[in-house]
């Protein structure tokens, strides 16, 4: 474990994200303990969260939908990540079908959360997930559960978890509402003027994506620029689906 990455982690758990997290284990039937203090501490906390079953816990308080929990082998980095893959999926499906909001963050690195946990964007990583977390939480039927623990926090943690919620379930940079018969004039306005900015933010993805991809076709040959191509495909489709969504709000105003 790097000192980076350790000041990164033990300064995320003493946090106000982990904080709340904290006050959900006795919901889940797990007991609740006091701020992981020592290095020790901290980093045995951070772990559980990298295994993947307590925040899958949370997931099924916020998401009344049964869902199986993932089975598990030997508890291994493959078992570890199916278990955050699966709570993902149910997040992105969650702000969607429910909440009818599109996350346009990008998503968690799990596959880094899994095999360098202890690093600085392994830390980073796992801040976006649980931040994804609040923002559902805080927005779905058990919502006056969720924000009673927040209410029993210090007055700063309460306020720097409003902040974390607003940046995932307002900025444009990172949420699209899709309630869109329900906007005013004024509000269908800002959304096209949020949708054409992203639409820009991807066509220069594509660009650097596809320079990228020149350069290592020359350099790697075939099979890696194959892989590339995929990839920069899915940039493609997520381009298209922006340009609709924008024509669409167009025929509507």
């Amino acid at each position: 474990m790097d000192e980076d990455g350790l000041e990164a982690m033990e300064e995320f758990v003493s946090g106000p994200l982990v904080t709340w997290m904290q006050t959900l284990e006795d919901l889940v039937g797990r007991s609740f303990n006091q701020r992981p203090q020592r290095e020790e501490e901290a980093s045995k906390y951070f772990r559980k969260l990298v295994n993947g079953d307590f925040l899958h816990q949370v997931m099924q308080m916020i998401d009344l939908i049964p869902t199986p929990s993932p089975w598990r082998d030997e508890g291994g980095e493959e078992d570890r990540l199916q278990t955050l893959q699966l709570v993902l999926k149910r997040l992105q499906n969650f702000y969607r079908d429910e909440l009818h909001q599109v996350i346009l963050s990008s998503p968690p690195n799990l596959h880094l959360m899994v095999r360098e946990p202890f690093t600085v964007q392994a830390v980073h990583e796992m801040k976006k997930l649980v931040q994804l977390l609040l923002g559902s939480a805080v927005q779905c039927e058990e919502r006056d559960v969720f924000i009673g623990r927040i209410q029993s926090l210090d007055i700063s943690v309460q306020a720097a978890l409003a902040s974390a919620i607003r940046e995932v379930s307002q900025e444009p940079e990172n949420v699209l509402g899709l309630q869109w018969r329900e906007m005013d004039p004024a509000s269908m306005q800002q959304l096209l003027w949020d949708l054409g900015v992203r639409v820009q933010k991807l066509v220069s993805e594509r660009d650097a994506g596809l320079e990228q991809l020149w350069e290592l076709q020359q350099k790697e040959g075939p099979p890696l620029a194959a892989q590339l191509e995929s990839n920069q495909s899915h940039l493609g489709v997520q381009l298209a689906e922006r340009q609709a969504q924008v024509r669409r709000l167009q025929g509507e105003l």
